[in-house]
């Protein structure tokens, strides 16, 4: 994986993405001063940000001929001067950076997890299970982008309450159901019938996978908010 960053004129920004995306460069990044940041990115703004009156433009591509592409970006920014538009001095930088596979480097950070009774395990850690921990509650999760992996205190607390409290036949409102992760244990716990809920369609469609992968099927899960059902309370017995 190659990073090409030019630095240029302001006026350039919009004009070099344009050209970065006519060379075949279509993941790029833009660091200026017209850009408001968010306060996660201010830490970083002193090494970023380029001098008053620039822009900084970042493609990102893994083709190697990068001389090439150099090539073809300068003679794009020298063809702007035929239409009276001059972009002005700038300077271009290329760097080879490390191509990680986020698809498989985000596992590094899900593991095999006990809570009392219950045990969290990855889909790819399915094998690695002992016989002690498959006569507890396993539920199996494929971690994404939904909220609810059993690391975090909040889902780890609830976890306990429904231990607890979960009682054969009982029936059980998953609020903002995220991964599912809640909603599987319940009905794991023996719970009759559970409603899953959230706003988000990926958390439904990553919570209704996970059901799958738990091999539960007394789960509904629906996209929503909980007013809109909250008329329907008498349905179940507990709501988390």
């Amino acid at each position: 994986m190659f990073e090409i960053e030019i630095t240029i004129g302001a006026l350039a920004e919009e004009p070099l993405c344009q050209i970065f995306s006519e060379v075949g460069i279509d993941s790029c990044a833009i660091y200026a001063h017209s850009e408001k940041l968010t306060e996660d990115e201010i830490w970083e703004a002193k090494n970023l940000m380029p001098p008053d009156g620039l822009c900084r433009v970042v493609g990102y591509t893994k083709e190697e001929d990068t001389e090439r592409l150099v090539a073809q970006i300068e003679e794009k920014i020298a063809a702007f001067a035929d239409f009276g538009f001059e972009l002005g001095a700038y300077t271009i930088d290329v760097r080879e950076i490390m191509d990680i596979d986020w698809a498989q480097e985000h596992k590094k950070y899900y593991a095999v997890t006990e809570l009392d009774n219950i045990v969290i395990c990855p889909l790819w850690d399915k094998e690695t299970l002992t016989e002690e921990q498959k006569r507890k509650h396993v539920i199996l999760l494929e971690p994404g982008a939904a909220f609810g992996t059993g690391l975090h205190e909040t889902t780890r607390m609830c976890m306990r309450l429904l231990s607890k409290t979960v009682k054969a036949g009982h029936s059980v409102f998953d609020v903002g159901s995220g991964s599912g992760i809640l909603s599987i244990l319940a009905s794991k716990l023996a719970a009759s019938h559970v409603y899953a809920g959230d706003s988000d369609s990926l958390a439904v469609a990553a919570a209704r996978k996970n059901s799958v992968l738990n091999e539960v099927t007394n789960i509904t899960f629906f996209e929503g908010d909980f007013y809109r059902f909250s008329n329907n309370s008498r349905l179940w017995q507990m709501s988390i």
